[in-house]
């Protein structure tokens, strides 16, 4: 069997980086588990947009990715056919204060869809990180997981992190909140 392994082909230009890869990613403070994206299975198939190094700004230096990508089905654990292929376009923003740089915040959204066929995939679902996930959507993707062939489907997942690190002490600090709907008010944000 072939496989593209972890290989990126990137071009680089004012500050920025646009490419395609197969590598997997880590989105996330985690040290163990990450919420958006980990890198305990193999990579896959994805187009990207990123900072090539932090944008200097009054409160610290940002750095932006975006990517698009398919992802597939394990062929050992496959008993639903209609089911093998999801676009999944994900956005991330770190932010490395100024006034201490061992502290970042950030947050990253990630929105999932079921697609026919790599068409679906790229480069139409770029921007659906920026669209909503219904909650009627996501009912459509959670009878698909039940194994229904039933058509479409979206699923997002938003989280907000820091971290904190304190090098004297030989110590970090992190946190990340996440949720799978988006908050409609302030209020419901802080339940």
């Amino acid at each position: 069997q072939f496989d593209w392994g972890e290989s990126t082909a990137s071009l680089n230009a004012l500050g920025f980086e646009a490419g395609v890869s197969n590598e997997n990613e880590w989105w996330g403070p985690g040290i163990r588990n990450a919420m958006i994206l980990s890198n305990n299975a193999p990579g896959f198939p994805h187009l990207f947009f990123r900072t090539r190094r932090p944008i200097e700004t009054l409160i610290g230096g940002v750095e932006l990715k975006w990517l698009v990508g398919e992802l597939r089905e394990s062929r050992y654990f496959d008993t639903v056919s209609v089911n093998n292929l999801r676009s999944l376009s994900a956005f991330g923003a770190t932010l490395q204060t100024r006034w201490d740089p061992n502290l970042s915040v950030g947050f990253a959204r990630s929105v999932y869809a079921t697609a026919e066929d790599r068409g679906d995939i790229f480069p139409g679902r770029f921007v659906d990180v920026f669209k909503g996930a219904s909650s009627a959507d996501t009912a459509i993707l959670t009878e698909i997981w039940r194994e229904k062939d039933l058509p479409g489907g979206r699923d997002q997942l938003l989280s907000l992190f820091a971290r904190w690190v304190f090098p004297k002490n030989v110590a970090e600090v992190y946190a990340e909140w996440g949720r799978t709907k988006l908050p409609p008010s302030l209020a419901d944000f802080l339940k």
